[in-house]
């Protein structure tokens, strides 16, 4: 049969995949390591206008408002704290 699989959104840069570590369908592990840490916070601020990051809103509304914005990166950031 014919179609498309979807498993999660691309690799943010390079090619390693973003995981969710936590399963609550937001994809904090931007680097594909396993874990929450400071580079994914960097990835995501370093490529929030890139099609793999906007082309994925609901990976990465980490703020749960609907939409992208800078406040996403803000919750991320809190989140490793």
């Amino acid at each position: 049969r014919e179609g498309i699989l979807v498993t999660g959104p691309p690799p943010v840069q390079g090619e390693t995949a973003p995981t969710d570590p936590d399963n609550d369908g937001l994809y904090e592990d931007l680097n594909g390591n396993g874990r929450l840490d400071y580079e994914d916070i960097e990835l995501l601020f370093d490529n929030f206008d890139r099609d793999s990051v906007r082309l994925n809103e609901a990976a990465y509304d980490f703020n749960e408002n609907g939409r992208l914005d800078f406040d996403d990166i803000v919750d991320l950031y809190e989140d490793v704290n």
